[in-house]
């Protein structure tokens, strides 16, 4: 089953209602300009969503994945949006789902994501929890960012630190055709970045997660969210289900 709208899984749905207005800013690495229908689904299910207001921010014409995100995050910080969603081309998250994210007012929360296993081993984006008290909503080491909700607060604070320790640069339209009316003379902070921690080499996703958490924020996931990651084989997430 490659569609979460036919799983079975999305049958109810809680008070769609948002604590208050918000503005949301969703970013999207799409390789080769390509998303899923349950992504459509998923991007047309926020429009519904009252007081909520939505924007749609897609790379596609590169493969750099570090880059795309670090671009988006950049742009996220010069807007005037609340949140910023990083939600993956090949991911569906309905809008009842988005509303238990944006509800919990943390700075830093994701939705559990299926790892692409050929064994078919259950594996998540997310590494150690380090505190359940809340169960369903877990403190974490670190979280993949194919579904993950970051607050201006921390983006601007991120963007502080950048500035400190002189890691940013600038968009380089000459090699980068096609992004000139988003990007065009923006400062890209360099937050999203491949390395070394400790014994530990990580992606560009946990390498963020740990400099949120150097800067004193917690990383927090919803178990309660549902969410498929779609490949040959459509990697359903829920409760239920593990």
């Amino acid at each position: 089953m490659n569609n979460l709208y036919e799983s079975g899984e999305v049958t109810t749905s809680p008070p769609r209602t948002l604590s208050q207005p918000i503005k949301l800013m969703i970013g999207t690495p799409a390789y080769n300009s390509l998303v899923h229908t349950d992504y459509l689904h998923s991007i047309l299910s926020y429009t519904t969503i009252p007081n909520l207001l939505t924007t749609v921010v897609t790379i596609g014409n590169t493969s750099l994945l570090i880059e795309a995100r670090n671009k988006i995050f950049s742009l996220f910080v010069s807007s005037d949006f609340d949140y910023l969603l990083f939600l993956d081309a090949d991911v569906g998250f309905p809008g009842e789902q988005l509303v238990r994210l944006l509800n919990h007012r943390k700075d830093i929360i994701g939705a559990p994501i299926r790892l692409k296993s050929p064994s078919g081993r259950i594996v998540f984006d997310y590494v150690d929890i380090l505190d359940d008290t809340n169960y369903p909503l877990v403190k974490v080491k670190r979280k993949g960012t194919a579904i993950l909700l970051i607050s201006k607060k921390l983006a601007l604070d991120l963007a502080k630190w950048c500035e400190k320790n002189n890691e940013y640069y600038y968009f380089d339209s000459f090699h980068s055709e096609g992004h000139v009316n988003h990007f065009q003379n923006l400062k890209i902070y360099n937050v999203f970045r491949l390395g070394k921690k400790g014994d530990v080499f990580l992606g560009e996703d946990y390498w963020f997660c740990e400099l949120v958490r150097e800067l004193g924020y917690d990383v927090w996931v919803d178990l309660s969210c549902v969410s498929v990651h779609n490949g040959f084989l459509g990697l359903v997430y829920s409760p239920n289900n593990c």
